[in-house]
């Protein structure tokens, strides 16, 4: 055990106080006449002090208890060396048996070698393989492979042997591939397996259902789409219901999702910019064709015309947006100074080809602390996303138009738009399915570092807890012996 601030075991001295209550309990001494000289004359009465310590139980905890809060205060340590093995064995704690399954011949003679079985999580501990198997901990939230072996490798020394045995899915492999000290050696499994799920489904304008089905497998993901009857009935692999007015769509007897009968509204006021107004009201007609998505897109060329509530409100001009309109996402052209530029968009990767760029507004206002979506070839914001009040804003630096720009000729643009429309449904699809890619062993292995700097291989556990429950437990049998004590005396 070790003490992080070993100067408060000075307090120690403290335990002065209760040994000087202790040894100075005085008592008075009693007069007693001495036999038949107590008739002839008064004899010199004689005092005595007793000094002396009582009670030793009490004076012993009363001690304890001070040296404990001294160490608590010191914050103690036990200190735990990880290297008394020949080396490290990390088995996963996702699909342990099976890991463990397909390199059985390695690990138990690794074991019989002379390794230790660690689990790999941020703790590292010691095991062994029946408790590795019997554990039911599903590790959901575990760090990514990557992070734990860099931690595992700082508490190492220099080419320490580490075999690490994992399953290979892609999605635990993540951030940068680490450079480490440790001879590292990773084994990965990935059963052969491939999993189809419904990440959404909607009512499209045919009445039917259409459902986006996502297809996992080892080498990659792929996304397919099936309309079926809106009937609450089973067809084929399909299982439909109805429950409390919502329906509810099954693929193979999986958990059921529910069918989004809802209608997206659009709203485009066109303003001084009609024909911007064409290309959007195009694009959103591509989205609803191939989609199939229920949306209905109104052009209004008055304020007045507009409704007062819509899902998306495309504002295309520079006047300010009244405030009787509702809108739950707002696309709005930015007023300010046009400024040539010869530059591109960059608009998250999602166009293919490059969007070149004429003119951009240099804005009267710039949102800084609002996220980038679009930006040009010198970093400058073309779209930034403002969460207002609940109210989603984007803010246009440009124009739906080619002499700004020529994004409305691209294929993509549709595509693009299709992405601000449905972003949080496309972030709630990439979490809704099973992710089984498997990634290269190629890419695995960590970069070995040869670096002889003195690593201590240990680590530390704190023991405060610990010392909590003892100092709690001596104050009561304290107190508990000090007032049975004081009614002993009384008595």
């Amino acid at each position: 055990m070790n003490f992080l601030q070993p100067i408060w075991l000075y307090a120690i001295t403290g335990i002065i106080i209760p040994i000087a209550i202790h040894f100075w309990n005085i008592k008075e001494g009693k007069a007693f006449p001495v036999g038949s000289i107590a008739l002839l004359e008064k004899s010199t009465k004689q005092y005595t002090r007793t000094i002396r310590i009582t009670e030793w139980l009490l004076l012993l905890l009363r001690c304890l208890l001070i040296i404990a809060l001294a160490m608590l205060l010191a914050k103690p340590v036990k200190q735990q060396n990880f290297t008394n093995s020949k080396g490290w064995i990390l088995l996963d704690d996702q699909n342990t048996k099976a890991v463990y399954d397909k390199f059985k011949t390695v690990i138990d003679s690794l074991l019989k070698a002379g390794y230790a079985l660690h689990r790999f999580d941020e703790g590292f501990k010691e095991t062994n393989i029946k408790d590795a198997l019997a554990s039911t901990d599903t590790a959901i939230n575990q760090k990514p492979y990557w992070q734990l072996i860099k931690k595992a490798d700082n508490k190492l020394p220099p080419s320490f042997p580490v075999y690490v045995f994992t399953t290979g899915f892609l999605k635990n492999f993540t951030g940068e591939r680490p450079q480490v000290n440790a001879a590292v050696k990773w084994f990965v499994y990935t059963a052969d397996t491939s999993i189809k799920q419904i990440t959404k489904a909607w009512l499209t304008n045919e009445h039917t259902i259409r459902t986006m089905l996502a297809n996992s497998t080892p080498q990659g993901n792929s996304f397919s789409y099936e309309d079926i009857p809106a009937n609450p009935q089973s067809s084929g692999a399909y299982s439909i219901t109805s429950n409390n007015n919502r329906l509810f769509v099954a693929y193979n007897d999986q958990q059921p999702v529910v069918v989004d009968t809802s209608l997206l509204h659009i709203t485009v006021y066109a303003g001084k910019n009609r024909q911007d107004a064409t290309y959007i009201k195009a694009a959103l007609d591509a989205i609803a064709t191939f989609t199939k998505q229920n949306i209905q897109v109104t052009i209004s060329n008055t304020i007045a015309a507009l409704p007062e509530k819509t899902r998306w409100l495309f504002w295309l001009d520079d006047d300010a947006i009244s405030k009787e309109i509702t809108a739950e996402n707002i696309f709005r052209y930015e007023a300010g100074k046009e400024a040539a530029a010869t530059s591109f968009m960059q608009a998250n990767d999602i166009t293919e080809q490059p969007v070149t760029i004429n003119k951009r507004i240099i804005a009267d206002s710039v949102h800084s602390t609002s996220p980038v979506l679009w930006k040009d070839g010198f970093g400058n914001a073309l779209l930034s996303k403002e969460n207002n009040n609940g109210v989603i804003v984007y803010h246009f630096y440009s124009r739906f138009n080619p002499q700004w720009n020529d994004l409305v000729w691209k294929e993509s643009f549709p595509l693009v738009l299709l992405h601000l429309l449905f972003e949080t449904e496309m972030n709630n699809i990439n979490n809704a399915y099973t992710d089984v890619r498997s990634i290269d062993p190629q890419q695995i292995q960590p970069e070995f570092v040869r670096n002889n700097k003195k690593i201590t291989a240990s680590a530390t556990e704190d023991l405060a807890t610990v010392f909590w429950i003892i100092i709690f437990l001596m104050f009561c049998a304290e107190r508990i012996i000090s007032l049975s004590t004081k009614t002993t005396i009384a008595a």
